[in-house]
Order: structure tokens, then C-alpha cells, then sequence
């Protein structure tokens, strides 16, 4: 657990003291969010039923989110119901998620659990989702008054695009391809090109990350 402490030059104490504490809590629940979604990964590797069950305690909705759907990839091949509820549930709770960065992971979990049981209706709607919230990152990183300046293979809307590419080419293959009429943008269509060639030749894709973006604070449950 690390802290943020203040500098010695402040020249408003009390604000300072305000900024520090809000940071010291952000780590904290950050470190909450991450311990508690840990636990119901590993729960459900031994008993999926015993790591739905803390997936509640989770105090971050997106969070909940990218847990049920990789708990649904672990079940989706033994038991395709229960994938189907955890499915529902996950999607219900993405209605409800507020920002594009914190969807993407889920909506690609989603994707690659509802392939795994062949339910192409779910692997189009979350396709589509994912689709959709790389396109609002995009009008984020590439906005005129307040671009992203962080270099360009590090922009969320990058990265999500790519994560897209990705999953709908391991998907449905070939049959891919329209997909890259959605990407209007010249370079990253030229990106989107060369990940769906990796993808199909079975070559090794970089790992994925999001970073360079604006950070927000962590979306919380209501209690």
C-alpha cells in the first residue's frame, strides 16, 4: 500500500491536505477494488457459484463487470446456461457503466464467452459495443480543443480498436473483414489491417494495455 504525501512549499495547507487525502483514497480503494475482485477470480476457478457470489463485494461496477465475464469464459465450456445467466447479468450491469475506457475489457470478455458457446446474437452485441466505445475514445484522444498527447500506439481508442480487431477476427476469421469499414480513421484503419493480418496468421500480437489516457476516478456501487 503506498501513500501520497505533501510537499513542504504549499501555500494553502488546507488544500493541499484535501488533495493528498482524496489521493490516499483513491490508492485505497483501487487496492480494495483489485483484492476483492482477486478473490472472486480464484474463488470461481475451485467453485464458479462460491466466486459469483462475492462478485457484490466488489465495490466498482465496472470491475463486477470484467470479472462475470471472465468467470463466464471459465464455465463456457462445461456449461453453457450458466454462461448464458452470467452473460445477462454482466450486460445488465455494463448498462450502467459510465465511462467507454472501463467497458472495453467487459464487452471483450462478453465477446469471447458468448463465442465460446456459440451464441453469435451476444458476440454481435458486444462486437458492436466495443466498436462503439473505441469510436467515443477516439473523439476523446483526437479532440481539437484538448487532444491527447501521449504518443498515439498508447491511446485508449488504439488499444481498444485493436482489442476489437482482435477478438472478432478470432471469431469469425475471414469473415472479419467489414469490420474495418467502422474504423474511419486512415491510420488506425491501416493498424486495424495489420492486427486482423497477425491475427489470422496466428502471429504474435503485443500485449494489450491502455495507457496515456485521461485517468477518472474510480466508478463506485451505490450502497
Amino acid at each position: 500500500m503506498y501513500t501520497v504525501s505533501a510537499s513542504g512549499n504549499s501555500r494553502d495547507p488546507a488544500a493541499e491536505k484535501k488533495a493528498v487525502d482524496a489521493a490516499n483514497s483513491r490508492v485505497k480503494m483501487d487496492a480494495l477494488i483489485r483484492t476483492r475482485s482477486e478473490a472472486a477470480l480464484q474463488a470461481a476457478a475451485k467453485d464458479p457459484d462460491k466466486g459469483l457470489d462475492l462478485v457484490p463485494d466488489i465495490p466498482s461496477p465496472p470491475k463486477q463487470a470484467e470479472v462475470l465475464g471472465r468467470i463466464a469464459q471459465s464455465v463456457a465450456q462445461t456449461d453453457a446456461a450458466k454462461t448464458r445467466r452470467i452473460l445477462a447479468r454482466c450486460i445488465a450491469l455494463l448498462e450502467d457503466v459510465k465511462y467507454p475506457s472501463d467497458r472495453v475489457i467487459p464487452w471483450d470478455e462478453v465477446a469471447a464467452a458468448a463465442g465460446a458457446i456459440h451464441d453469435e446474437a451476444t458476440v454481435q452485441v458486444a462486437i458492436d459495443h466495443l466498436l462503439a466505445d473505441a469510436a467515443e475514445l477516439y473523439r476523446e484522444d483526437s479532440a481539437a480543443d484538448r487532444p491527447n498527447r501521449a504518443w498515439r500506439e498508447n491511446w485508449p481508442s488504439t488499444q481498444a480498436y485493436r482489442r476489437a480487431i482482435i477478438r472478432v477476427t478470432k471469431l469469425q476469421n475471414v469473415d472479419a473483414e467489414p469490420v474495418l469499414q467502422k474504423i474511419a480513421d486512415p491510420d488506425l484503419n491501416v493498424l486495424a489491417r495489420i492486427t486482423m493480418a497477425q491475427t489470422l496468421l496466428d502471429r504474435p500480437v503485443d500485449n494489450l494495455q491502455t495507457f496515456g489516457g485521461r485517468t477518472h476516478a474510480p466508478q463506485l456501487a451505490n450502497r
